[in-house]
Order: structure tokens, then sequence, then C-alpha cells
């Protein structure tokens, strides 16, 4: 009995080790796609920024005196799409997988407008005074010059984007997930943008309050522009993936493996321009994506 019981432990035990080793200790699980978009808080640029990163333009003048300059945008936005795999780990019997944590690792490509200006004046030059036919009323008009400038950078980005999540019941239909994660990349294209547009019209005087619409053959304007590529900048971010994780089928081979979700991302940015300095944001990221999961 003995002998027989030493057998079947015998023929059992290789068996075991074998079925031991199919448990790796990571496993593949997932693949999603992910477009997403971002609004950030942006970063307080001046001319003077702009003049470093376009030292040698030929619309921005070196002197703009008189100019009212302002940021026309007070926030940064970026649209992009990421592609992540996921990864579950084996459990400390090394039989099975623990449902949490879980690995994702991927790339993302973004393109993002991160800083702007705006240089506006206008002149007045007394040109006419009309006369009505009618009342006899005399109306003062200026001959009217508008000069601006708008000015943005921008970049394109590939990143490698990380993040450790947890979810709260991987075989429910729903389940709501969060973690921390982290991007890391480089602009392959970063550039400034520089438009200059000024016109020329007649209008009211500023001491009239009669209201005067000149004829369109009063107005004419000037429009140029100018692409300044720049250096290869570096990007980081630090941020906190939250989602909801919703099954298409309980039952159906196929659509059981398809999942829809949405995530947020409250996030830390860093740019670091190599013209310019370190710029830090705070962004909000959200994005629809598709997940398919086999394991």
């Amino acid at each position: 009995m003995k002998f027989k019981t030493l057998i079947a432990l015998g023929l059992l035990l290789p068996m075991s080790l074998i079925a031991q080793d199919k448990v790796k200790k990571i496993q593949t699980t997932s693949f999603s796609l992910m477009p997403f978009g971002s609004i950030g808080t942006g970063s307080i640029s001046t001319i003077d920024d702009f003049r470093k990163l376009a030292p040698n333009s030929s619309l921005l003048p070196d002197e703009l005196s008189g100019f009212n300059s302002s940021n026309y945008h007070v926030s940064s936005g970026s649209v992009g799409t990421a592609v992540l795999l996921s990864f579950k780990f084996r459990d400390k019997s090394g039989a099975d997988y623990r449902p949490n944590p879980i690995l994702r690792v991927g790339v993302s490509y973004n393109y993002n407008s991160s800083m702007n200006n705006s240089a506006y004046k206008e002149e007045r030059f007394a040109y006419d005074t009309l006369v009505s036919v009618k009342t006899g009323e005399r109306t003062a008009v200026d001959s009217i010059s508008n000069t601006e400038y708008y000015m943005d950078y921008t970049s394109q980005f590939v990143r490698l984007d990380a993040s450790v999540i947890y979810r709260t019941n991987p075989k429910a239909r729903w389940n709501f997930y969060a973690g921390f994660g982290a991007t890391f990349g480089a602009s392959i294209s970063s550039q400034t943008n520089i438009n200059y547009y000024q016109s020329h019209s007649i209008g009211p005087n500023d001491d009239q309050s009669t209201l005067y619409i000149s004829n369109d053959s009063y107005h004419e304007g000037e429009y140029e522009s100018e692409t300044i590529k720049n250096k290869t900048s570096l990007a980081y971010s630090a941020y906190i993936p939250m989602g909801l994780d919703f099954r298409m089928a309980n039952k159906n081979e196929f659509w059981q493996r398809v999942h829809l979700f949405y995530e947020m991302r409250p996030s830390l940015d860093m740019v670091s321009i190599p013209e310019l300095n370190t710029h830090t944001t705070v962004a909000w990221q959200h994005g629809f994506g598709v997940k398919v999961q086999w394991n």
C-alpha cells in the first residue's frame, strides 16, 4: 500500500511542478486604446519669451512700445492617444494570479499648445467731418489703424506611460479603479507660430456718440505669418488614474473580452523648453477607451 502511495506521489509531483511552471511571475492580461483630451492651467508667457523662442523672426519687432500685451488663452490644451498593455502578477501560492495590482505600460502621443501671447495697438487720426443733408448734424470720423501680433508655442510629444491600478471587483461587470502613474518623453516637433495683422478702416471719432457704419471699400488689411522650428523639449508628468470599467457581455465569448472605460487623470505636468526653462502646470485629462482582456 505504501509502495503504491509513493508511486502515485511520484507521478503527481512532476505534474504539480509543471502546473506551477505554467504560472509565470507576470502575465499580459489586456490591451487598451484610449483617445484623450486635457486642459491645464497654462503657462504665463511674455513677449520676451517669444523673442527667445524666435530670435530671428522677420515679423516680431524688437520694440513694441505703445502695445497692450496679454495671454489670449489662460489655459493650455492637449489632445492625444494612449496605447497600453496590462500585466498581472503571480500570487504567493504560485498557482494563480493576484487580482490586484495591475501594471499598465505603453506609449502615448499628444499635441500640446502650452504658451501664447498677443500684442495690440490702435492708432487714430482725424480724417473728415460728415454733414447730414437732412439735419445738418456734423460727425467727425477718424482713420483707424489696428496692428496685432498673435504668438503661440506648440509641441507634439511621444511619451512612455506607466501606471499601477487597483480594481474594486475584477469579476463584476462594472468596476471602479484608481492608482498612480507617470509619463516621460520628448517632443518630435516643437515650433513657434507668429501671426501679424494690420487693418485700416474709417470710424466715428471717440468723442462722437453718433453711430457710423463705414463702407466696405474703406476697409483694407494685411496679414502675414511665420513658423519657427524649436529645439526638442522634454516632458514629465505624475498623475492619478481614476476610472470606471464596463464589460460588454457576461456570456458571449467574444464580447465578454471587450470592455469600455472612462478615465480621468489629475496630473502635474512639466515641460522643459531649452530656449526658456521648465514650465510646470496642473492638468486634467479625460479619455474614453476600449480594452480587450483575455486573461
